[in-house]
């Protein structure tokens, strides 16, 4: 029993916790911590939402990772900045792009921001 008991432990730890974390500390993903967070919480980021029906989930998630000298996390285009006269706090997963500095981008998320979502690509801060 404490062999089975360690073998669950194991795979809760691989499959459910550590990816969890990761997405929780805004650190990129491999393909199976990828697919594992997506079988339990739902895919994130997905093509169908950002209408790029020829790229697979998880190529769309990896060019929503950002990272620049203050900030790790995932630019999440259905985010709108915040109202700095609310007074509501609320979760939100990610920043909107208005947040992240376009000079910030991996050059493939900037050709990738250019040529696949233009719109997305304005709304980023410039420097």
């Amino acid at each position: 029993m404490d062999a089975v008991r360690a073998a669950a432990a194991d795979a809760f730890e691989k499959y459910s916790a550590a990816p969890s974390a990761r997405l929780l500390s805004g650190y990129p993903l491999s393909r199976e911590e990828y697919y594992s967070v997506a079988a339990v919480a739902g895919p994130v980021m997905t093509q169908a939402r950002l209408g790029l029906s020829d790229l697979e989930d998880y190529q769309v998630f990896c060019f929503m990772c950002y990272e620049d000298a203050d900030w790790r996390g995932y630019i999440n285009p259905a985010l709108e900045p915040r109202d700095p006269q609310s007074r509501l706090i609320g979760a939100r997963f990610g920043r909107p792009p208005e947040e992240c500095y376009e000079n910030a981008l991996r050059a493939d998320q900037r050709e990738f921001f250019q040529e696949r979502l233009p719109a997305v690509y304005k709304r980023f801060k410039r420097s």
